[in-house]
């Protein structure tokens, strides 16, 4: 059965409860929130054949989209434990870098990665 997720007010309430039910954290009502986490490079795949090389995962290995998914996916359940409620996915994804970072001088501050949603077809 699927839960039943709705806004009462100003609470997120499943299968009628709020969540974090009667829960505070540094003297703050939590109750109703829903923790979430942003994880937009969760789905990166680079589309430009002059920059999909660029990326690597953290054990240095080439990046693979499928890799990174079912990785993604192994871990919700890890981040479920800990309270998180949801996850926000970018489907135009994000550089599996923070995009803010200082650009190395072989990379153009353009950003020349493409990630798309969908494919043309």
């Amino acid at each position: 059965m699927k839960p039943a997720v709705s806004i009462s007010r100003d609470n997120f309430v499943v299968d009628g409860t709020p969540t974090h039910p009667g829960r505070t954290w540094n003297g703050h009502r939590v109750e109703g929130l829903l923790f979430h986490r942003r994880a937009s490079s969760a789905a990166f795949a680079d589309a430009n054949p002059k920059t999909r090389d660029l990326w690597t995962h953290a054990d240095g290995t080439p990046w693979d989209i499928d890799r990174n998914i079912s990785e993604f996916i192994s871990v919700l359940p890890v981040w479920r434990a800990c309270g998180l409620d949801a996850v926000v996915l970018s489907l135009q994804g994000g550089p599996p870098a923070h995009a803010n970072r200082p650009v190395p001088p072989w990379q153009s501050p353009i950003r020349p990665w493409h990630s798309p949603a969908f494919g043309g077809d």
